[in-house]
């Protein structure tokens, strides 16, 4: 410290507390008593009884410490003072240190450093000391020897030191030629005259450019560092930028005022790992500083503060950045965290990803002139009427307390009041002030209960125990003779301070200041002790009171406030022993009361200050230790729960799964044992009796031993051969009885849920085992099921039931790319030729060659044989007869007439499909050839009515079933109706209890089947019917096929199902109902001849089968858009080519459509733009973690993109709506003899500048109008021209929609479109608009006319534009707003920029449902990268919709705003993605939105909060 510690038993000074006790004699004016300069020694106390004695001197009394040695060379030689700092060493509990030597160059009046540091162990010259004052020594030798070789200092050091003196003497000897200017007597100009680093030089340019304003460092002020080759500094230190380009003139301003920047930025830090001095890449003393003595070392012009292990290019990009005025510790920060988070392939790129961090690093107070904002976005203006005076002098005093201090103006606000309100209305303002300072030093020492600190310590020094004490008011119980006792003591501190510090010292009026010299150009710094009106510094301690500590603070005119925090968090963290590095020292100098703390502080900042200028703190530190210890704990656990640690992995994927299939030899006996006890059973008996008379158990042998000889086999049974249930069962059972049972794994797909468990009970039930949910699944049992949210499998399950998505999930998440789990895999209904079961075929014929032990086996009751069998190189096909009982078919033609004639049935509308003569002359001679009488002329009519109807009638489906069950009344059975939908079932049971007579309805038990319904649900329809009633079974198609009710004989056909169809108009897929094929319909009627004779009620006609259904259904990999497919290969192969992958499929999409797709997604933010996807065209690239979600929610991407964002950001009831009037015909009719009537009425919902949130506020008053009833509602629509067919398709896609997010677990299975948790920004418009943006990912500029203006009375006033005066514009050229667009006559736009879903080319480009973009939507939600530009703004790339293969032309959008605010908008979308990634691991949604959800929600709701 360059002072012995005084003597703790110097007696204290008197003080009211301490009245009664002997009076010290007052000391006589003038002298100093600093330190133990100037005064005797006492003799020190006898020892209490079990103390130890005090530590022995570290050297002999008459020599020379190497501290003081080390000073007195440094000042011989014409040089400040050197600095000497301590810092923890390699070793556990050893302290090592640094020297600085600085001093001004007489030539250039420049400040120049050399930093010496010992190298680190196991070097024989390493210093590892087990105090800090030894390593200060021992540093204090070293740093000697290196510019003192040449004298015999040693003889004067003390002899403790001369060993390792000898020891520097032997290295010198061993140095190789070029580490010979280690050893330098003139350290200064050896550093002077050493070459630049080769980055430093590299651009000849550089070289000449004028330096920075800043210094970068004091370790890189030795050699030449070159300065930025951008615009001229001008006097101030900022650039003057070139004159601007048109279009960033014309570039619309983006704006983010400062508190939604903190909030921003705060965001972001909370979100970075907390690096470690490894992660830093400094030495392991952590001090940032290289070795000089390391062999790689380029020698002194290096710099040694660069981190080890720099790259060629990471220098030069640090040099870069010096030369800027960027500070050192930022810079290597920044590059550590580039380092942990990328590999940035180009020295470019890696230019753009540090000036990034450095944005986020570095605070705004901190940045170099040149990139600090030269137009604040928001400026403080105050009305001082809208304030009362005395108000708003408070907040002045606390703006010009937080600026001189360094604080945040909200915390100065806060603590003057916290305070004011302990001291009472009486305190000066002086004394205000003051006493915040105080509580800011005692928070900084930071001794609160958490701590290590001791309870002595923390009644001595907590800032509450300061405030009790103030609260008795002790300065006015002071005497007059203690009053001048003090004053006394300040005069002897200030004069002792006066002497010791020269011209450095100033007199203030408050108090004092001691300037402290840097050696960073313009880094003014200086230690102000205040002097206020309830401070007794220096007094001594009493016992019971606070002791009295010097008020003071970092003053600097150009320093950042962060630092001046920090430099003051070091002073005051030096008083409490448990975080002294001088054990306590200062506290009992201050406890003695005779001054010389100060002295103590001002050397401590001469030795530390320069390092803390060049390696600034985290600023996220610094201003944590402002939070009062109360609340501290709570903020801090938040904080480190949202930090992350740890960089995910490259892909995010699971490790494999170990291989199962390997079982001890004593495991197999077992099962083999269980099973011939199974089979013993009554039970079993009675179940194989049943399965023995199915035609499956006649081919069991010829099966199972095809199955053993080949990898893949084709199974074909027709309906009723038991093919589903029994073939996997014969496969587990013979491998059982050949002892390989236990190491036999099968999987079972079903392209449906409720076939899933259906299959999976029925195979169970035969096995006598349960899998019912009211119980769990038992470790023997042997068969489960797995569907997504829902697995019931026990430990020893051998036979698993899946969804087809199941399994696609295990090959990509679920990391078991190769089945090595797997032995056997039936694919189940394989004819359906879904893109999931496509996909599936797929990747098993990869698989077959990597994995040799797995079998396929594909199933189904109508197969094309020869094509599978050539796709899988000519596997062998075996064919099961089949069994049913006979099925009778009643088309409409048989019993709508009866219907009809009986008034059970009466048909009204108007036919919705349009026919000509031709057709309808067909028809009619089809009904009459069937049998309808041709003078029947309402049953003609209503059954063409019914033929071109594109809607369920369900008025004939009740009338239908009523009838079906009054037909089959004496021989009873149970009815199962197919429908299209969840909505569908509702109206279909809703129709069927209107219909049926009311004396039958308590017969009935009425049940829904769906996807939607929970397991329990979905197994209730499988139970017995009880005695006396008849079940009616409305499901959709997942009762078509692999699953058997018992009890069905009759069957009432829709002949409708609703499928994902290409719309090539909007250009997304819609969920459509259209006629299903005729093998579907011969699936639904086998159904009815399961256990006993059925009948099968189609409710359409003979010449609808043969004219409107396909005979098979078509691929749906040949008739949808490939976005989900592709989104399904990248989500299982992140790095395959999709185009060459594809091209491998049982039918292969068309190439152009692969490529569209990929356009899509690319446009959408699907997948990424690395380097590795862009070697092939991009069709190789991964997908984002956006696009990992989007992968599984089976709805067109660009709507799913919309509904995950709803869900996220909590508005998902009106992006229900629009998603829905999206897939939906357009909501309000436009007749041409009212044309302008009917858009009058669309104008009065007219709102937000969008079509889609307007047509979502008609939707709303619709719903408003429902509630008084069906006629209201009529009446509302007919009024405003809206469609009611739209409004009712509206309101199934809506649920169907919920559903999507539901089944993936975006939201809860059970929750509503109006639940208030996934609402409570449904209100905010421009969020709505961001995310319709999000989805559409397509911009069109608008360009408004001048402002013109025209003279009038009271001034200008601007002049209307007319509508026709605005222009839209996308790359490719002019477009136009369709009439029927409600933007079509807005004149005025918060933003340049529009957005649609739809263009129709017809004369002209025309838009449709059109939407205004607000600026932030583009930073945030826009697909493409983000670019700052300086002194211009910030630029969005966004991805064109071309095709990959094809020239993609990007959309350039510029953007006038400080680059800080690109950076921002970056860093929360890549935080943004990490959340999505982290939510496929562990779903969280439906809980508190995060952090950065929150700060994008601010930023959007007022587009920057400027608008």
């Amino acid at each position: 410290m360059g002072k012995s510690r005084p003597d703790t038993t110097a007696p204290p000074a008197a003080t009211p507390a301490a009245a009664g006790k002997p009076q010290q004699p007052r000391r006589k004016a003038n002298i100093v008593k600093s330190g133990n300069a100037g005064f005797n020694k006492p003799a020190p106390a006898p020892l209490a009884p079990g103390e130890a004695p005090p530590p022995p001197p570290l050297f002999p009394i008459g020599y020379k410490t190497p501290l003081s040695l080390l000073s007195e060379r440094c000042q011989k030689s014409g040089w400040d003072r050197p600095s000497v700092d301590p810092k923890k060493g390699t070793l556990p509990n050893s302290w090592t240190a640094s020297v600085t030597l600085k001093r001004k160059n007489p030539k250039s009046g420049d400040f120049e450093t050399v930093y010496m540091r010992p190298p680190p162990p196991p070097s024989d010259i390493a210093v590892e000391k087990p105090s800090a004052m030894e390593a200060k020594h021992w540093a204090a030798v070293y740093a000697l020897f290196r510019f003192s070789n040449n004298l015999r200092l040693n003889l004067q050091l003390p002899p403790s030191t001369r060993d390792y003196w000898a020891a520097l003497e032997k290295e010198k000897a061993a140095s190789p030629p070029n580490k010979q200017w280690l050893w330098s007597t003139a350290p200064f100009e050896t550093a002077a005259a050493a070459p630049p680093l080769p980055s430093a030089s590299a651009s000849p340019a550089a070289s000449s450019s004028k330096p920075s304003s800043r210094a970068p460092s004091a370790s890189a002020s030795r050699s030449a560092t070159p300065a930025s080759t951008g615009p001229t500094l001008t006097s101030n230190g900022r650039t003057t930028p070139a004159p601007l380009p048109k279009s960033w003139q014309e570039a619309p301003e983006v704006r983010m005022p400062t508190a939604l920047r903190d909030l921003v930025e705060r965001t972001i830090r909370d979100s970075l790992p907390d690096l470690t001095d490894a992660d830093l890449g400094f030495g392991e003393n952590g001090n940032g500083a290289g070795n000089d003595h390391d062999l790689d070392s380029p020698g002194p012009g290096s710099g040694a503060a660069t981190p080890v292990g720099l790259s060629p290019d990471e220098k030069a990009v640090e040099q870069h950045f010096l030369s800027l005025g960027f500070r050192k510790g930022h810079v290597s920060r920044a590059l550590a965290y580039v380092r942990s988070s990328s590999s940035p392939t180009s020295q470019h790129a890696l230019r753009s990803e540090v000036m990034q961090h450095l944005h986020l690093l570095v605070p705004e107070s901190d940045l170099p002139p040149s990139f600090q904002s030269s137009r604040p976005a928001d400026a403080t203006i105050r009305n001082a009427t809208a304030k009362d005076r005395e108000e708003l002098g408070r907040l002045w005093r606390a703006e010009g307390l937080a600026r001189e201090v360094g604080v945040p103006v909200e915390w100065a606000v806060k603590e003057m009041e916290r305070v004011r309100s302990r001291g009472g209305p009486a305190l000066t303002d002086e004394e205000l002030e003051g006493r915040v300072l105080d509580v800011l030093v005692r928070r900084m020492m930071d001794v609160s209960p958490s701590t290590e600190a001791d309870e002595e310590e923390r009644s001595k020094l907590s800032e509450e125990k300061l405030l009790d004490w103030w609260a008795t008011n002790p300065v006015a119980a002071l005497s007059k003779d203690d009053k001048a006792e003090l004053r006394q003591r300040r005069d002897d501190e200030l004069l002792g301070l006066e002497g010791l510090f020269g011209s450095r010292f100033q007199r203030r009026k408050d108090g004092f200041e001691v300037a402290v010299p840097t050696s960073a150009r313009g880094a003014a710094l200086a230690l102000r002790v205040v002097f206020h009106p309830s401070s007794l510094y220096p007094a001594p301690f009493v016992p019971g009171s606070p002791v009295a500590l010097p008020t003071f603070f970092v003053s600097s005119p150009s320093l950042p406030p962060y630092i001046r925090l920090h430099l003051l968090y070091l002073l005051a963290s030096a008083f409490p022993s448990s975080t002294s590095p001088n054990s306590g020292a200062w506290l009992e100098l201050a406890e003695l009361g005779y001054g010389g703390v100060v002295g103590e502080m001002v050397s401590f900042l001469e030795e530390n200050a320069q390092s803390v200028i060049d390696h600034p703190p985290d600023a996220r530190d610094v201003m944590d230790r402002l939070i009062a210890p109360s609340e501290r704990a709570s903020t801090l656990s938040v904080d480190a729960s949202r930090r992350i640690t740890k960089a995910p992995g490259a892909d995010g994927r699971r490790k494999g799964r170990q291989n199962t299939l390997r079982a001890s030899p004593e495991q197999q006996l077992a099962l083999k044992r269980a099973y011939e006890e199974l089979q013993q059973t009554p039970a079993y008996q009675n179940m194989l009796e049943q399965r023995k008379r199915l035609p499956a158990w006649g081919m069991r042998e010829k099966i199972v031993d095809l199955i053993r000889k080949s990898r893949v086999v084709i199974v074909c049974g027709e309906t009723g051969s038991g093919k589903t249930t029994q073939v996997p069962a014969f496969v587990l059972e013979d491998a059982i009885l050949r002892g390989e049972g236990a190491s036999t794994s099968i999987v079972v797909t079903q392209p449906r849920r409720v076939s899933a468990i259906g299959v999976a009970s029925r195979v169970a039930a035969e096995r006598c085992e349960d899998l019912s949910p009211s119980s769990p699944p038992g470790a023997g049992n042997l068969v489960g099921y797995a569907i997504r949210g829902e697995r019931r499998a026990g430990s020893g399950c051998r036979a698993l039931f899946c969804t087809t998505g199941v399994v696609l999930a295990r090959l990509g998440r679920g990391g078991d790319e190769d089945l090595s789990g797997v032995s056997h895999i039936f694919i189940d209904e394989v004819h359906e030729r879904s893109v999931d079961s496509d996909f599936l075929l797929l990747e098993l014929r990869s698989i077959l060659a990597r994995n040799p032990n797995l079998k396929v086996i594909l199933m189904s009751a109508t197969i094309n044989q020869q094509q599978f069998s050539d796709y899988f190189g000519g596997a062998p096909c075996i064919e099961i007869p089949g069994f049913t009982h006979p099925v009778q078919d009643f088309y409409l033609e048989s019993y709508l007439p009866s219907l009809i004639s009986s008034g059970a049935y009466r048909p009204s509308g108007k036919p919705a499909r349009k026919a000509t003569q031709a057709q309808l002359d067909r028809m009619r001679s089809s009904f009459i050839d069937r049998g309808v009488n041709s003078d029947d002329v309402r049953s003609l009519q209503a059954l063409e009515l019914a033929t071109r109807a594109e809607k369920i009638d369900f008025g004939l489906v009740g009338a239908t079933v009523a009838h079906c069950l009054e037909s089959s009344q004496d021989i009873g059975g149970d009815i199962l109706v197919f429908q299209t939908g969840v909505l569908e079932i509702k109206q279909s049971i809703e129709a069927i209890r209107t219909a049926v007579p009311s004396s039958m309805l308590s017969s009935l038990l009425i049940l829904p089947l769906h996807a939607n319904l929970t397991s329990q649900e979905q197994t209730a329809v499988f139970r017995p019917t009880p005695r006396g009633k008849r079940k009616i079974v409305v499901a959709t198609n997942v009762a078509e096929t692999s699953i058997t009710i018992d009890g069905i004989i009759n069957v009432v056909d829709c002949g409708r199902v609703k499928e994902n169809q290409f719309d090539p108009d909007s250009g997304i897929t819609r969920l459509v109902e259209c006629w299903t094929s005729r093998a579907g319909c011969r699936q639904r009627r086998g159904r009815a001849g399961r256990t006993r004779p059925g009948v099968c009620y189609k409710l359409f006609t003979h010449y609808t089968e043969e004219n409107a259904m396909s005979p098979q259904p078509t691929p749906e990999i040949q008739r949808t858009p490939l976005e989900a497919l592709l989104l399904q290969i990248k989500s299982t192969r992140p790095t395959a080519n999709v185009r060459e992958y594809l091209g491998n499929a049982l039918d292969p999409p068309d190439v152009k459509a692969i490529e569209s797709a990929w356009a899509t997604l690319r446009m959408l933010g699907a997948v990424s733009n690395d380097a590795d996807g862009a070697k092939d065209g991009g069709l190789s690239a991964r997908l984002t973690p956006l696009g990992l979600h989007l992968a599984m929610i089976p709805v067109d991407v660009r709507l799913a993109k919309m509904l995950v964002l709803a869900a996220i950001f909590r508005c998902l009831d009106p992006m229900l709506t629009i998603v829905a009037l999206l897939s939906s015909k357009p909501f309000f009719l436009n007749p041409m003899e009212q044309r302008d009537a009917a858009k009058k009425a669309r104008a009065s919902f007219y709102t937000a500048r969008s079509d889609l949130l307007s047509d979502a506020k008609a939707f709303e008053a619709c719903l408003a109008a429902r509630k008084d009833g069906h006629s209201a509602l009529r009446h509302f629509a007919d009024e405003n021209f809206i469609s009611p067919s739209t409004f009712r398709d509206v309101l199934p896609l809506r649920t169907d929609y919920l559903t999507a997010l539901s089944s993936v677990g975006f939201v809860p299975l059970r929750a509503t479109a109006s639940d208030p948790s996934f609402n409570s920004n449904s209100q905010n418009e421009n969020l709505l608009k961001a995310i319709v943006f999000a989805g559409t990912a397509r911009l069109v500029r608008v360009k408004v006319p001048r402002a013109v203006f025209d003279k009038g009375i009271s001034g200008a006033v601007e002049r209307e534009r007319e509508s026709r005066e605005v222009r839209f514009f996308e790359p490719d050229g002019r477009v136009f707003l369709h009439p029927t667009s409600l933007l079509f006559e807005e004149t005025r736009f918060s933003t340049p920029f529009v957005t649609y879903f739809n263009k129709q080319v017809t004369s002209k480009p025309f838009l449709r449902d059109a939407n205004e973009v607000p600026l932030y939507a583009l930073l945030l939600f826009s697909s493409g990268r983000i670019s700052m530009e300086m002194d211009r703004g910030v630029t969005v790339h966004l991805v064109s919709p071309t095709p990959a293969t094809t020239d993609p032309r990007n959309q350039v959008v510029h953007l006038r705003a400080w680059p800080r605010i690109g950076v921002l908008a970056q860093g929360l979308r890549k935080l943004f993605d990490a959340e999505l990634e982290r939510e496929l691991e562990e779903p969280g949604f439906g809980g508190p939105v995060s952090p950065a959800v929150r700060a994008m929600l601010e930023l959007l709701s007022q587009d920057g909060g400027l608008r």
